[in-house]
């Protein structure tokens, strides 16, 4: 390569560096069309703009070096990289965009003598494959996902959110005479002590603490201890502390809570009406339609959650067997990856605005958060790795025309929720994430269609079901399936990831379009929520039921 000289060496484990030297005579052909441009742009004393016979001494100082010397730098480093990394020899086995500077700007800078031009030495480092091997077959995986299973789990989803709306509209007042009955709040001294050592339990003892006692599975056996309790009553309850607290080390200990009744207020809860409908779901005309729709979207809620728990189990269970070596760079930039696609997820969600969404991508809390989650970003990395290589051994593509699909559905539901414009999105970083996104979608959709076993674990009651294909998922509006516990219950919905739908609908409604099956909807005054194919099962399930 003519003017350049490489060299590489191995970095680390998975990296190389490759050593770049560029001959004095193209640094010095760079200063010279430099200080040219520099030239033409800059008013010297005692020479007209753009005079191209300034010595090159009276251009020198006139002119600031350093910035000088970023120009030469800039020009020789693009103009060289892309040879270099050719001539070294593992472009083919380099991953794409792990390219990078050694060495600091401020470094390079020093190593420019823009009076008597020099070689110039920089290093690039490139992280490369390696050897890869399966440490099984990935067509017949076994994953178990922790999730809620039972029945009527959207139902009391829904319900809930019926109590808190009753709630937010209604008043709390202070109960004096009577003791403390499911629903109350009471405000209480809670001491908690280890019967065997009589040592009190800081992280559970606390002054003022606001009890809410209709919080059903936060800590039964001691709100139905404090039951009938009134103000300045103090009662001892011996109970255990359930399966999953926090801190991990209490869980199903015993414990001696002394409790003392400071204040108890009652709810006296709004009226569930035609305004009170309106309150839990825009355009409501009364809590029927209200509950119908917040159903539906409580169900569309939880097959996304599981969608996403279930895709990232198989991620990891892949990543168990497949063996590579990866180089702690790559770890790190895969860290910075996944925090700014989370941010952006929060702020598509509406957990953060764009100022707060500039403030966490600062570079001291995208450190911070790389450093403390290192060992969960190294076996994420591995899953991605192995995500990567199904992809390519089964040529799953994406088409140009899914990506922008993928891209504007996003980019209209920012808009749609006012957290920024068309214009303040970086479109292209948005392009990368969607295919990404997208090849992902697709090796999920093969594993889960190639004999991935799935058992779906209740982290609270233990039950769990075993899923062997995807056919046996419930959806909205079907019949339970499967059995969990000895009883007949529905497996959390998973949604399709490619293009077939999991339950047969009649060909009148298979082809009806978006708008069409939102206005049979309407008609219906049915909740018209969730992605179509869930809109088309609503709607099929109502006709079935009409005729």
């Amino acid at each position: 390569m003519p003017g350049v000289d490489v060299t590489t060496t191995e970095d680390e484990p998975g990296s190389v560096l490759i050593n770049v030297s560029i001959e004095a005579s193209r640094v010095a052909s760079a200063i010279e069309s430099v200080l040219q441009q520099f030239a033409s742009s800059t008013q010297i004393p005692g020479f007209p703009k753009g005079a191209k016979d300034i010595p090159k001494w009276v251009l020198l100082n006139n002119i600031d070096p350093n910035k000088a010397k970023g120009a030469v730098l800039e020009d020789l480093l693009e103009a060289t990289m892309g040879e270099a990394l050719e001539a070294s020899g593992i472009a083919d086995k380099a991953f794409e965009g792990t390219e990078r500077i050694a060495e600091t700007g401020e470094v390079l800078l020093t190593r420019v003598n823009l009076k008597e031009p020099g070689p110039i030495t920089y290093g690039i480092l490139v992280d490369v494959q390696q050897p890869t091997s399966w440490a099984g077959d990935y067509t017949n995986l076994s994953v178990e996902v922790e999730f809620p299973v039972g029945n009527n789990l959207d139902e009391e989803a829904v319900e809930r959110a019926v109590g808190q709306a009753q709630k937010d509209a209604g008043n709390l007042r202070v109960e004096v005479s009577d003791g403390i009955v499911k629903g109350d709040v009471a405000v209480v001294d809670l001491q908690a002590v280890d019967p065997k050592s009589g040592n009190t339990i800081e992280s559970a003892t606390h002054a003022g603490f606001r009890l809410e006692t209709d919080t059903d599975g936060w800590f039964d056996e001691l709100l139905n201890g404090v039951m009938g309790m009134k103000v300045n009553e103090e009662r001892v309850v011996e109970c255990n502390f359930p399966p999953r607290w926090d801190p991990p080390e209490l869980s199903e200990t015993p414990a001696k809570f002394t409790i003392t009744l400071k204040e108890l207020f009652r709810w006296d809860l709004a009226q569930e009406d035609d305004e009170l409908a309106a309150r839990l779901y825009e355009g409501a005309s009364d809590m029927a339609f209200a509950r119908e729709a917040m159903l539906g979207e409580a169900k569309a809620a939880r097959i996304e959650a599981f969608e996403k728990q279930l895709n990232e189990s198989i991620g990891y269970a892949l990543g168990d067997i497949f063996n590579t070596t990866i180089p702690r760079r790559m770890v790190e930039e895969n860290g910075r990856q996944l925090y700014g696609a989370r941010l952006l997820e929060m702020m598509t969600t509406g957990q953060i605005n764009r100022e707060m969404l500039e403030r966490l991508s600062s570079e001291q809390m995208v450190s911070q958060y790389v450093q403390a989650n290192i060992a969960d970003l190294e076996k994420q990395t591995r899953a991605d790795l192995a995500i990567a290589a199904v992809q390519e051994e089964q040529g799953l593509s994406v088409t140009p025309e899914e990506v922008e699909e993928e891209v504007e559905n996003q980019i209209k539901d920012i808009e749609r929720k006012e957290m920024a414009t068309r214009a303040e999105l970086n479109v292209d970083e948005m392009r990368d994430q969607a295919v990404q996104n997208l090849h992902r979608s697709k090796v999920f959709s093969f594993l889960r269609n190639h004999g991935v076993s799935i058992v779906v674990k209740d982290p609270d009651t233990g039950a769990s079901v075993t899923i062997q294909r995807p056919e046996d998922y419930t959806k909205p509006g079907t019949k339970p399936v499967v059995d969990v516990g000895g009883g007949a219950s529905s497996a959390p919905a998973a949604a399709s990831s490619g293009d077939d739908d999991l339950i047969a609908l009649p060909p009148e409604i298979e082809a009806m379009k978006g708008k069409e099956v939102d206005a049979a909807l309407k008609e219906r005054s049915l909740p018209r929520t969730g992605k179509v194919a869930e809109r088309k099962a609503r709607l099929a399930e109502a006709m079935a039921g009409e005729s």
